[in-house]
């Protein structure tokens, strides 16, 4: 089927303090090479699955980015628009030779 190094494995994990009207909610995804982790805690265990959820999003498209090299090609866009921007500012500040 898949290969054992592309599986993904998802382990969830949901506390209720035995006393207290509070609740934490741990989120572990498993993706090739590295371990995504959300901890939340609030009182309303609905509200702190959803931004358990949404944490763990914001961290699995930000290891898919890393995984396409975006920060490389964003860095390196940067670099070559700011050599053009240097380029010519020094093209259009040409020195002026001024007859005296």
């Amino acid at each position: 089927m898949f290969p054992k190094e592309d599986a993904l494995f998802l382990h969830g994990r949901i506390e209720k303090h035995p006393t207290k009207s509070r609740c934490r909610v741990t989120l572990a995804l498993n993706v090739p090479g590295q371990a995504l982790v959300a901890r939340e805690q609030g009182i309303d265990g609905e509200i702190v699955i959803r931004e358990a959820c949404q944490e763990l999003l914001r961290q699995l498209k930000k290891y898919k980015a890393f995984m396409r090299g975006e920060p490389i090609w964003k860095r390196q866009e940067r670099r070559n628009a700011i050599r053009r921007n240097i380029k010519e500012k020094a093209l259009s500040e040409s020195p002026e030779q001024s007859i005296a």
